[in-house]
């Protein structure tokens, strides 16, 4: 990259804003947040207070940005608060687009995106960019209208880079709120019952969010141009439900609580190719699930 780009990072105080952040620290950056950080911003940062989903705050936020990742989301998978996520994702995160891409014609704007909710998770095969969509949820299905609506906003000059991640984990949210079944099952040590809407068997391909933010900003720093790309971000392998707690039980040696509510479905699997990555940029996952775990067990007895 032969300049330094100013980037932007909305939900830069959640588990992946947070990792950028401390990932990207050579370039000027601003965050947004809707609360404003307890701790003190690095010299690099700038924070603004609000939400992406307001016009005037998207449109103070977007001014002279070179890239934008999109980070921020109002719900998850297992959310209930469907009107919410149309309202807030699908409709917020378009509006957002056309007003960077209005201020910055040539921006590089970074979708996060998912890789569990697009693909069919009965099917065990190993899922590459070309595998076939197959949206269940209205999760998987906003996100991929999001998707299909960025390439056309972009305009003739405008960049856009669909990042779909295996479930992403690697940080405690024991001040917050946790995330994850890594999360909640490492919490549940200390606190309520976890309930697993799922099998024992079902299994998930678990990128660190440390692996996630060096993905991207390798891609950051890489001399490419393109205007339009998708890529899938995982490790290349699963692990079960059943092999998680597993793990948790032998690092944190005392017991795990939780409670197997299963779904009258098969069980579920997903594995996420980063084999168009590699060959493109050379990145590949590097932490270990039982690391990035014991990581995280580290610094629950930390937060006490």
């Amino acid at each position: 990259m032969s300049f330094t780009p100013y980037i932007g990072i909305t939900g830069g105080l959640g588990l992946i804003g947070k990792s950028l952040r401390s990932h990207l620290t050579q370039f000027p950056l601003v965050f947004m947040s809707r609360q404003a950080p307890v701790d003190n911003l690095l010299l690099n940062e700038k924070c603004l207070v609000g939400s992406f989903t307001d016009s005037l705050i998207a449109e103070q936020f977007t001014k002279n940005l070179d890239v934008l990742i999109h980070a921020a989301t109002a719900v998850g998978p297992r959310s209930e608060f469907e009107n919410q996520f149309i309202e807030n994702d699908l409709v917020g995160t378009i509006n957002l687009a056309k007003i960077f891409f209005k201020n910055n014609p040539k921006g590089h704007f970074v979708f996060l995106s998912t890789a569990g909710g697009l693909y069919d998770l009965e099917n065990k095969e190993i899922k590459t960019e070309l595998s076939p969509v197959d949206t269940k949820s209205i999760y998987g299905a906003i996100k991929l209208l999001i998707e299909d609506s960025l390439e056309k906003l972009s305009g003739a000059e405008g960049r856009v880079t669909i990042l779909r991640p295996a479930p992403v984990y690697g940080d405690s949210h024991k001040k917050n709120k946790t995330i994850g079944l890594i999360d909640k099952l490492l919490n549940s040590i200390s606190g309520e019952s976890v309930q697993i809407f799922d099998k024992l068997e079902s299994a998930r391909d678990y990128l660190h969010v440390s692996d996630l933010s060096n993905a991207i900003k390798t891609l950051l720093l890489a001399d490419l141009n393109y205007r339009y790309e998708i890529f899938n971000i995982g490790t290349g392998s699963e692990t079960s439900i059943f092999e998680v707690i597993n793990i948790i039980k032998k690092i944190s040696d005392e017991d795990i609580h939780y409670e197997i509510l299963e779904v009258d479905k098969k069980a579920s699997s997903l594995i996420v190719s980063s084999d168009k990555l590699f060959k493109l940029i050379g990145w590949k996952a590097e932490i270990r699930l039982e690391d990035g775990v014991l990581e995280m067990s580290r610094e629950l007895k930390e937060l006490g």
